[in-house]
C-alpha cells in the first residue's frame, strides 16, 4: 500500500495519486504502451474510493499521458512533461542530462539563407543579409521533444557540416572559439502545429505548440542570434520561481 498524507494543507488524494503515478510514467516504471493497473487495483494501492482514484486517472488523461478505453483500460501514451526551471541559459542537453535523459537529434542541418523581412526583423539586420538557418530536432530519451530554428549571421565561424550539429550548439561555439550569449530575451505564446512541425514532433495538426523565442546577445549588447524553438505542449513545460514584492 502507497502511504498518502492526510495532514492539514497537503495537496487532495487525487492530486497525490497523479503526482505519484505521473512520476512512475516519467521514470518509466509505467513505460509508453503499457496498460496501468486497474481501478480496483489503484483503490487498493492507495487505500481510496473509486471516485478518488477516476479523479486521479482523468487528470493523467487530461495531461496527455494517459488513453482510458472502455474494456481496454489506461494506456500509458506519452511520458510526463519534462519541467524547466527558468533561472539561467542553458543548452537542451545540458538540462536534460540534469534530469537523467538521454539527448539526442532525430536530425540536424545548417544553410546559407537570404534574410528575409521576417527573418531580418527577427535578428535586426538588413534585408538581402547573409545568414545561416540551423534547424534541428531534438529529442529526450528518444521521444520528439523540440524543434529548433535558429538563426544567426553567416560571418560567423560556424562550420558547414550537419553532422556537427547533432549535439549541444553551445558546445559547438566553445569548440570553433564563437562567443556565447552573454544574456538573452526571450518571449513565450501558444500555437498550432503546422503540417510539417505535426510530422516533426511527432503530433496531430493543430496540436498544442509552445513556442519559445530567443534573442541573444553578446557583452557588448549586440544581437547575434535568434533562435525559434517550437516544443511538444503535452512534452515540457516550464516553472518560474518569483521573490515577493517587498515595496
Amino acid at each position: 500500500m502507497t502511504q498518502l498524507r492526510y495532514e492539514k494543507g497537503e495537496a487532495p488524494l487525487y492530486m497525490q495519486i497523479y503526482s505519484d503515478l505521473s512520476s512512475k510514467i516519467k521514470k518509466d516504471y509505467y513505460k509508453v504502451g503499457c496498460i496501468l493497473p486497474g481501478e480496483l487495483d489503484i483503490m487498493e494501492q492507495y487505500s481510496v474510493s473509486r471516485i478518488t482514484v477516476r479523479q486521479a486517472l482523468s487528470m493523467l488523461e487530461s495531461k496527455g499521458l494517459v488513453k482510458r478505453e472502455r474494456g481496454i483500460g489506461t494506456t500509458v501514451i506519452a511520458a510526463a512533461p519534462i519541467q524547466e526551471n527558468l533561472s539561467c541559459i542553458k543548452s537542451f542537453t545540458h538540462e536534460m542530462e540534469e534530469r537523467g535523459l538521454n539527448p539526442s537529434s532525430k536530425s540536424a542541418s545548417i544553410t546559407r539563407v537570404i534574410a528575409d523581412a521576417e527573418m531580418a526583423e527577427n535578428l535586426d539586420c538588413e534585408p538581402g543579409e547573409e545568414l545561416f538557418l540551423i534547424e534541428r530536432i531534438r529529442l529526450a530519451d528518444k521521444l520528439p521533444i523540440v524543434v529548433f530554428r535558429t538563426l544567426v549571421y553567416a560571418s560567423l565561424p560556424f562550420p558547414e557540416n550537419d553532422r556537427e550539429y547533432e549535439g549541444s550548439l553551445y558546445a559547438l561555439m566553445e569548440k570553433h572559439h564563437i562567443p556565447l550569449p552573454a544574456y538573452a530575451e526571450e518571449t513565450y505564446r501558444a500555437v498550432n502545429a503546422d503540417t510539417k512541425l505535426a510530422k516533426q514532433l511527432g503530433l496531430k495538426k493543430m496540436a498544442a505548440i509552445l513556442l519559445r523565442e530567443r534573442k541573444s546577445f553578446d557583452a557588448s549588447g549586440h544581437q547575434f542570434g535568434y533562435t525559434a524553438s517550437y516544443y511538444a505542449g503535452e512534452r515540457y513545460s516550464y516553472s518560474i520561481t518569483l521573490k515577493g514584492d517587498r515595496r
